[in-house]
């Protein structure tokens, strides 16, 4: 009966044997970690096991990079920071700037694929943490840099050191597998388009595998991370889905009567060549980058902008508000407002990570006050205080390592020691009290405006659309180069695995009618229109086709009705027909053609 209990009490908080040593392993790293800092006297020593719970990651690339990058934010940040601080003069100026630095690196995480976005991230975090606390006592800018710098090295080596040889790699044989598979499954479609099938079960299986697509192409930058081998693979890997998805375009437009199906086209060809490439069959030479079309850099500017905006905008005023009341208590809610801004910023859905990431701070800063009060009076040393601390420090390890609470417990844990102050003299209990409900009220202003505030995937996907509506309105009103069909096939490709990831998050194709793959088709026939000497009508007629995408289509098969050349005939059925499956992709909700 004793083993049941002890194999059962795991299981019900959503742990197994892996997840009780991954837990010890982090309570390790951080105690090990808060020891040294603590021994070495630096200053607020407990930022040294912060790194521990985010640096540490299910594959060992992924940890190796996620501290790389921690550590290069934190030396941007803290050298802004301090310039910040030293050179600015006026608070005010000094919080415009860090307000400008905070939009640059939010916006720069829309910008950066893969583990790198941690980096501006983290200069933005890291270049709060040092002018905030620098406005109210400025002659401690320059050791609040410095004890950040030393402290983010310490825990980044010691979470590196103490789990890596205990996380496995990332299963690329698994993830490459899944890509033979795809590869498989976008021949299966071709062969689909020969066949006379309803255009509901086409439309169905393209939306399954372009939502298929997505998913793989996200697992990218995770599976790939930590080995120059791994990035040379991403490069193949964005090549193979690119192949793919103009594989796939030529089966549909081959169904739709704008291609030749008694021979092989070129996209199969470059299809066969990316995979055999991904797999070793083929040297990178074999043939030149330039002859192997890649999917568009996955670069949100719109997305950018925005919570450039939204988070440099709540790091300016969180500072001034805390300046102009001079409650004591104020940089730490100014600071709460700048970290979970950024962080929820960064987020897909942030409205749904809110509720737990204000749990955990909750958690965590409760927590930290019966700490303050009932153990922080009473310690007599270093070795006491680190003491004190190993069972905290096992207690956020299993919340880490469950999986019922590993988000909320992140939280836990990052509060509990901002708030508790570990290592720092003890203080009175209206500067404790006022210094938790600091903390916990820049959180709740910031989880409460996600969650009043919400950002939906159906309008992300609208704006997706939109944008591939303007890049193809481009292409046939600007001049017919390879160069401009070029661009426009990475950047539709890479817009239209975007526009699934959304939609997925949004439930589906509901959020957006229309079949994804008419403005790769439609992109077909306007190359078709524009290789035509008597093209040009027919383009001129697709110009407007946003607006009215049913007049336009009705447009086109007007000028194929006319036209003596089969062949333009064909291009020009073959717009039509795209416009028609394009739906709301093609044109504003209600004008889709259906």
């Amino acid at each position: 009966m004793m083993s049941l209990a002890v194999e059962g009490w795991p299981a019900r908080l959503g742990l197994d044997r892996a997840g009780l040593f991954q837990a010890v392993r982090l309570a390790a790293a951080a105690l090990i970690a808060f020891s040294i800092a603590a021994l070495l006297h630096v200053q607020n020593a407990y930022w040294a096991a912060m790194p521990v719970w985010v640096v540490a990651q299910s594959a060992r690339g992924l940890l190796i990079e996620r501290g790389m990058f921690r550590i290069l934010g934190t030396l941007m940040g803290a050298g802004f920071g301090l310039a910040a601080v030293t050179f600015a003069g006026d608070p005010l100026l000094t919080l415009v700037a860090l307000g400008f630095w905070m939009a640059a690196g939010a916006g720069a995480t829309r910008l950066i694929r893969g583990t790198a976005s941690y980096a501006p991230l983290m200069a933005g975090m890291t270049a709060a943490v040092v002018v905030l606390p620098s406005l109210f006592a400025p002659d401690q800018s320059i050791a609040l840099a410095m004890a950040r710098v030393e402290c983010t090295l310490i825990g980044v080596v010691v979470v590196t050191l103490v789990t890596g040889l205990f996380t496995p790699p990332a299963r690329r044989a698994d993830f490459l597998d899944g890509l033979d598979r795809l590869v498989g499954a976008v021949r299966d479609f071709s062969g689909l388009c020969r066949k006379d099938v309803a255009e509901t079960e086409l439309a169905a299986a393209e939306h399954r595998l372009l939502a298929r697509m997505a998913r793989l192409d996200a697992l990218t930058a995770p599976v790939t991370a930590g080995s120059a081998e791994g990035y040379r693979r991403r490069r193949h890997v964005d090549a193979l889905i690119f192949a793919c998805l103009d594989v796939m375009a030529a089966a549909e437009s081959r169904r739709l009567g704008g291609g030749d199906d008694r021979h092989p086209d070129a996209a199969e060809i470059r299809l066969e060549v990316a995979r055999r490439r991904l797999a070793g069959a083929l040297p990178d030479r074999a043939l030149r980058t330039s002859d192997l079309p890649m999917l568009g850099a996955d670069r949100d500017w719109r997305g950018a902008w925005r919570m450039g905006a939204v988070a440099g905008g709540a790091g300016f005023l969180a500072g001034a508000a805390g300046l102009a009341t001079g409650w004591p208590a104020a940089e730490l809610a100014a600071l709460g407002v700048c970290i979970f801004s950024m962080v929820l910023g960064s987020m897909p859905l942030p409205q749904k990570v809110a509720p737990l990431m204000f749990l955990g701070v909750v958690t965590g800063v409760a927590l930290a006050t019966g700490y303050r009060f009932l153990v922080q009076p009473y310690l007599d040393g270093t070795a006491m205080l680190i003491l004190t601390m190993a069972p905290i420090f096992l207690i956020g390890g299993l919340g880490r390592a469950s999986t019922r609470t590993a988000l909320p417990a992140l939280d836990a844990n990052m509060c509990f020691l901002l708030a508790s102050q570990a290592g720092m003299p003890a203080a009175g209990a209206s500067e404790i009290l006022a210094g938790s409900a600091a903390l916990i009220l820049g959180a709740a202003l910031v989880a409460g405006t996600c969650i009043a505030l919400p950002r939906r995937p159906e309008g992300q996907a609208a704006r997706v659309a939109a944008l591939l509506r303007d890049d193809l309105r481009r292409l046939i009103t600007g001049p017919a180069t390879e160069a401009a069909a070029a661009r426009h096939a990475a950047r539709s490709t890479r817009g239209i695995l975007r526009l699934m990831l959304h939609l997925g998050r949004a439930g589906g194709m509901a959020a957006l009618p229309g079949r994804p793959l008419a403005v790769l088709v439609l992109a077909r026939a306007v190359a078709l229109l524009a290789a035509h000497p008597e093209g040009r009508p027919g383009l001129a007629a697709l110009a407007g086709f946003a607006q009215d995408p049913a007049g336009t289509a009705r447009e086109l098969e007007a000028l194929s009705a006319a036209a003596a050349d089969p062949d333009l005939g064909r291009s020009l059925l073959l717009a039509a027909a795209a416009l028609k499956a394009g739906g709301g992709i093609l044109g504003p909700v209600g004008k889709g053609v259906a």
